[in-house]
């Protein structure tokens, strides 16, 4: 261990050498005590880092492989509990293979190793090795370490997650965000986004006034299009990707890119002149099934600006000033014309898969565009679908109740309904406090009272008190193992989304809670159903993962808390990929929160003859191919929801059976209704005045409860989260889980049917060994194609701001 290592342990547990200031007297006097203290404490310091941390040793030829630079996830900018990128850039003077470790801490502020894919360097190289990495703690450190095939340490590199300790180890500077910050990525450099900037207000905490501060905005320059991460999870942190005139990227990235948009991400294009650039790379060959660029431009007039003026909602002109702009022109195949000119569209939104596409047909960092003073008010309307000063506060009434939950966020919400365990009765605190009533007056005044009133010889407390003490320890084991059981168990909530527009996407996730009944350490591994989902027809290779799973809280398990000092903690590690988890510690009755998933390209799993004839309609027919029955469903489209005319789980009605057609504008099969008033159970009624002329008509909310552990109930606020008015509504934020709520795509020609399928995602298995199932549930998500035959409204409805 270094000096430079000792030093930072030594100012992470509050000890500065600098602290030890002596009388000029005594300073000769002191001075070999106070050496023998230092010696002393380093010796102490090095002792419990290296327990805290069990190292390797050094191969001989370590200085053969060297770290030159590390760069944890956009500028040293990455979120808790999301997979962000890392790069490590080494040189090299012998012929090697190697790997880069990743050590990071989880929610409970155990480390986690997460090995990258093997790389073999040559003599003389320098080389960049690829991984990324998944922080549970906005405090702590990560570690990079490179070894070789057969595990030798070659060197290390030790990254505080703190502005202020990188600063005084002389490493690079890192800051954790919180998952209420909005990361916008930008290439190319556009005009307009760093003024977006605020994310001075929090880094690396939560808000401490969540009213007045709903959320930052934090803009990246990522520089070069070849720093660009190459897999699709290196996106998972980043709210909105911007490129503006930068396509110079290779198709591994565009791959990458595509996967993270098509299960939630939101990518921004700005082209004008970089049209051809654009058509020359990967990008356009996926974007065109959704938005198709002709390579020819167009030339626009200041008078064919208004519509982009007035989607910025500033008061402001462009300053054309009489010259001819270049813009691409646009061929949407779907989605949203949000503004346009004369021969054409100018910003075009549209869905793919799960995510967002939004074009726009005019240069960012160009005139007239770069000169224009609401330039950043259009590019903030570009990554959020409400201004934030649209975004409306709670209430008295939910703050009252939120101080009293503790939950502030829905992903809390869900994790707690997986927490309850039927077969696991333990005791109330109110029995815990009886039962201890009832040993204290054993052990204390009844004991008392039988040796000394009853038998009338006191010696007799030296069997009595040891066989009392002896009978409540065994009694409290049997009424602990009779309570808490002998048997492994797990409780279960699958979400399945599939993509029926043309993606051919099959994503899965699973929010597992496992309960152990004995201490030790478990190799963790998800099997997977995709073949049983696809009926064997996927198209592609299978990729899952498997983590830990946190909460966005400040509590005990909370992703916000700040970690204590402790002499030792537990560490387990990754397969490569993170598919499976190696030496997992459970603690005697106790629980792991994990979270998988997994997605695959697969055969058209539904068909969807759907039109919109008018706004918020739904005519036309669609069906399914899944292996079962989609059962308790709901179908939202626009401003309108879709479900049963029956709640009786015998009607045909109430399932949707493979192959059967469905037509949502039959009267006699389905009933519709306002999505806001379905989702909030709003009812209207007449006020009590006698006079019927002074009546008026209340409409009144079903208050939402965040102590509900129906997880029905949660997936379909999480679906619809702003549909149903956001935090203004639930009162909690969706900020750990936001790429689930599919409001937006509602008005992009899309309709979303929800429903609950008898069918597991996947299996769960520790040392292969299945888990017993306590509580499962598996909920589907299908988006559905509209065909838009009437006319539809430009803009987007109010809702609440996601940020």
């Amino acid at each position: 261990m270094s000096r430079k290592d000792t030093d930072i342990v030594a100012r992470r547990v509050g000890i500065s050498w600098r602290d030890h200031r002596w009388p000029a007297g005594k300073r000769r006097a002191t001075a070999e005590p106070a050496k023998r203290f230092r010696s002393v404490l380093t010796m102490c310091l090095t002792v419990l880092f290296c327990a805290a941390s069990p190292g390797q040793e050094a191969s001989p030829d370590a200085a053969d492989v060297q770290i030159k630079h590390v760069t944890l996830g956009f500028d040293g900018r990455y979120k808790v509990g999301r997979w962000s990128p890392v790069r490590v850039d080494v040189v090299s003077s012998r012929e090697c293979d190697v790997v880069a470790v990743l050590e990071a801490p989880d929610a409970e502020g155990n480390m986690t190793e997460l090995p990258s894919v093997s790389q073999h360097l040559g003599t003389q190289t320098s080389a960049t090795l690829r991984s990324r990495f998944l922080t549970g703690r906005t405090d702590g450190v990560i570690r990079v370490r490179i070894e070789d095939r057969d595990g030798v340490l070659l060197d290390a590199r030790t990254i505080p997650m703190s502005d202020q300790h990188a600063s005084e180890s002389g490493m690079p500077a890192t800051s954790p965000l919180g998952l209420d910050s909005r990361l916008i990525v930008t290439l190319g450099r556009p005009a307009g986004f760093a003024s977006l900037d605020n994310s001075g207000l929090t880094v690396g905490a939560k808000p401490q006034n969540r009213e007045e501060n709903p959320g930052p905005f934090l803009v990246i320059d990522a520089g070069d299009s070849a720093d660009l991460p190459r897999d699709s999870f290196g996106y998972e942190a980043v709210d909105s990707l911007i490129i503006a005139g930068d396509y110079e990227i290779d198709s591994s990235q565009s791959t990458a890119i595509r996967d993270w948009v098509r299960r939630g991400g939101h990518l921004v294009l700005a082209l004008g002149t970089g049209v051809t650039s654009y058509l020359a790379g990967p990008l356009s060959h996926w974007i065109d099934d959704s938005v198709s660029v002709a390579s020819e431009t167009m030339l626009l007039r200041d008078v064919e600006l208004n519509d982009l003026e007035s989607y910025s909602r500033q008061s402001v002109r462009v300053p054309v000033r009489g010259r001819s702009t270049v813009a691409a022109k646009l061929h949407p195949h779907d989605g949203r014309v949000r503004a346009s000119a004369f021969n054409g569209p100018l910003l075009v939104e549209s869905a793919y898969g799960f995510g967002r596409l939004t074009v726009l047909a005019l240069d960012l960092n160009r005139a007239p565009l770069a000169d224009w003073e609401a330039l950043p008010a259009l590019c903030e309307r570009l990554v959020s679908p409400a201004s934030r000063s649209e975004a409306g506060e709670r209430t008295q009434e939910q703050q009252g109740r939120l101080s009293h939950t503790g939950v502030t966020d829905i992903a809390t919400q869900l994790h707690a309904s997986l927490e309850s365990f039927p077969d696991v009765q333990r005791f109330s605190t109110w029995s815990v406090m009886g039962l201890m009533t009832v040993y204290l007056l054993l052990i204390g005044p009844l004991d008392y009272y039988v040796v000394h009133r009853v038998f009338g010889r006191p010696q007799l407390t030296w069997i009595t008190f040891p066989l009392l003490v002896t009978a409540g320890a065994c009694a409290a084991v049997t009424m602990a193992r009779s309570s808490n059981g002998d048997q492994l168990r797990r409780n279960q909530a699958d979400l399945v989304d599939i993509d029926a527009s043309g993606t051919g996407l099959l994503h899965a996730r699973s929010w597992m809670t496992a309960f152990s009944s004995e201490t030790g350490r478990y190799r963790i591994e998800s099997q997977p159903a995709g073949n049983s989902w696809s009926n064997g027809a996927a198209d592609g290779t299978l990729t899952s993962v498997l983590t830990w799973r946190g909460i966005p809280e400040d509590s005990f398990g909370g992703m916000y808390r700040q970690g204590g000092f402790a002499l030792t903690r537990n560490q387990y590690e990754f397969s490569t990929g993170a598919a499976t988890i190696h030496n997992l510690p459970f603690r005697i009755w106790s629980t792991q929160n994990l979270f998988a998933s997994w997605s695959i390209d697969s055969v058209e799993l539904a068909v969807s003859n759907l039109t919109n004839p008018s706004p918020g309609l739904l005519a036309g027919s669609l069906s399914h191919r899944l292996p079962v029955a989609i059962q308790d469903w709901v179908l939202a489209y626009d401003t309108r929801v879709y479900w049963p005319r029956t709640t009786q789980q015998a009607s045909p009605v109430f399932r949707i059976e493979p192959g059967q057609v469905l037509s949502p504008s039959d009267p006699n099969v389905t009933q519709r209704r306002d999505l806001r008033s379905f989702l909030t159970g709003t009812r209207s009624k007449r006020s009590k005045e006698k006079q019927v002329h002074l009546q008026r008509i209340i409409n009144e909310q079903t208050a939402y409860d965040p102590l509900s552990r129906d997880t029905q109930y949660i997936v379909r606020m999480l679906t619809l989260h702003m549909a149903a008015g956001g935090r203004q509504y639930t009162g909690l934020d969706n900020n750990l889980l936001r790429e689930l709520d599919l409001s937006l795509l509602l008005q992009l020609d899309r309709a979303v049917l929800l429903g609950q399928v008898d069918m597991a995602a996947g299996d769960l298995r520790l040392n292969n060994e299945a888990v017993e199932n306590g509580r499962h549930q598996t909920f589907v998500r299908i988006v559905l194609p509209v065909k838009r035959t009437g006319t539809a409204p430009r803009e987007l409805p109010r809702y609440e701001s996601p940020e």
